[in-house]
């Protein structure tokens, strides 16, 4: 991703609009870990914070696979390598990659998760 992107829903509209199924078929909306951590906007860049669907397992190992939170996280990149507290103090910015070179570079290298964002106005 480059540039700027929006998500501009509220914390319960977002959540609704992220429902999923289970592993059991069932309709599940994901739980807001830090909602109120989220600021919905219409100007979101590299290096801000916006709201990610992943697995429930990034965060506990013993979770059921199907399971989805939602977190308020900051858009970038940290490398599995790199090994310092704060990541606000990293030399190069790893917000954008090439697409012919993404899958040979060690930074890029990550387990997925789903960027919450905008298009058209419509999510």
């Amino acid at each position: 991703m480059c540039g700027r992107t929006a998500c501009s829903l509220g914390a319960d509209s977002l959540r609704r609009a992220c429902a999923y199924r289970d592993r059991r078929g069932r309709r599940r909306e994901p739980e807001w870990i830090g909602a109120e951590r989220y600021r919905p906007s219409y100007n979101k860049g590299p290096q801000s914070s916006g709201p990610v669907l992943l697995s429930r397992r990034h965060l506990q190992q013993d979770a059921d696979s199907s399971e989805r939170v939602l977190m308020d996280m900051r858009w970038g990149l940290v490398p599995s390598w790199y090994k310092q507290d704060d990541p606000s103090k990293m030399l190069f910015k790893t917000s954008n990659c090439r697409s012919d070179t993404m899958l040979s570079k060690a930074s890029y290298k990550v387990s997925c998760c789903w960027l919450c964002v905008q298009l058209g106005g419509i999510l």
